[in-house]
């Protein structure tokens, strides 16, 4: 069981079913050790506001709230939120949920596949092939913020891949994404894949 000391060192504390940790929970804020900055999460932190607190530690909540998620489309190539504050992540349903101004657009998908990358706790990002397909989809903007990245970034990524690692892995990716569009339904996608420059 974690002492009141070691709870009170972390600076991102999440809330427990286990009673007697709720307790030291609720008497370390009560006396003004810790505070609520969000829901089912506390800090140790007293001084920095919630949304730098919360973006600093962002992929120990979302592993942590929201086990088997995949950080998806654009975000599995940026790994941050966008400028207007959106990360997408692929879950078992769709929803946005505001998350101390970061805006988590959850997308409903397949599970991890192997090949996927543990980041986290319970998170995981997309493998590149996997990202690539994702980033081919229809999409449209909300708010600002496409959950696709532009054909023009795609297609440097890949040209990028081509220099740093040569056609090879070029290859290797293109076999991938052949091999999990079907369970993906993202056929479509891989025959837009197939049309980017790079592969030409």
């Amino acid at each position: 069981m974690e002492n009141i000391l070691s709870i009170h060192l972390q600076e991102i504390i999440f809330s427990s079913s286990d009673q007697k940790i709720s307790k030291q929970i609720s008497k370390l804020e009560k006396n003004g050790k810790i505070r609520k900055i969000a829901q089912r999460i506390y800090s140790s932190n007293l001084i920095d506001l919630p949304e730098a607190i919360i973006r600093r530690n962002l992929f120990i909540v979302l592993g942590k709230l929201y086990p088997g998620a995949i950080l998806s489309h654009r975000s599995a190539f940026e790994f941050e939120p966008t400028n207007e504050g959106h990360i997408f992540l692929t879950y078992s349903y769709t929803k946005k949920v505001n998350l101390a101004g970061i805006i988590i657009r959850f997308l409903e998908g397949h599970k991890a596949l192997p090949g996927d990358n543990l980041i986290s706790g319970g998170l995981f990002a997309s493998q590149r092939a996997r990202a690539f397909l994702e980033n081919l989809q229809a999409s449209k903007n909300v708010s600002g913020s496409s959950k696709c990245l532009p054909i023009t970034i795609i297609e440097s990524k890949l040209e990028q891949i081509i220099r740093v690692n040569g056609e090879e892995e070029l290859n290797n990716i293109r076999d991938r994404a052949r091999e999990i569009a079907p369970e993906l339904k993202m056929e479509k996608e891989f025959e837009r894949l197939m049309k980017v420059k790079a592969f030409w």
